[in-house]
């Protein structure tokens, strides 16, 4: 995210930290009427990015295809002073590079499912997915269990 414009206090390495602390976000695209389209992902850091995953069709994709340009939130706590969180906006790209992909399905395997033996990483490696890279253009974060400090 180091080429993104960044307004917080949080350091790139308290934005990672956090991000890789937790599991689920969520992801805001813009539908073909204008409609916001927002829904919880589970996403894998990769070289410091968002990526995620979704099966096809999907109206995220559709979304993604026709603008690329994207939210992605991760935000914690139940109290006012424990909340914080990380806002990303950015454009998405669907990536196709095997190589990535592959890195992308371990990843996502260990993370979320526990192994690469889950029934799940079967569906990511037979090609019904999609896979989405979030390229960062502003990060915004906010930390209320901060200011108790």
């Amino acid at each position: 995210m180091r080429d993104a414009q960044v307004y917080n206090t949080w350091s790139e390495e308290e934005i990672q930290v956090f991000l890789a602390e937790r599991t689920t976000g969520r992801l805001g695209t813009i539908d073909p009427d204008g409609f916001p389209h927002v829904v919880p992902m589970w996403y894998v850091l990769l070289k410091g990015k968002v990526h995620f995953s979704t099966r096809v069709p999907r109206k995220k994709i559709a979304n993604i295809r026709g603008n690329p340009q994207i939210s992605f939130t991760v935000d914690s706590g139940e109290r006012f002073d424990e909340y914080q969180g990380v806002l990303i906006q950015g454009r998405a790209e669907v990536v196709e590079d095997p190589d990535v992909l592959r890195t992308y399905q371990i990843a996502f395997a260990h993370r979320h499912c526990g192994s690469e033996d889950h029934p799940y990483v079967r569906i990511l490696s037979a090609g019904k997915t999609r896979v989405v890279r979030l390229d960062p253009v502003n990060v915004l974060t906010w930390d209320y269990a901060g200011m108790a400090r």
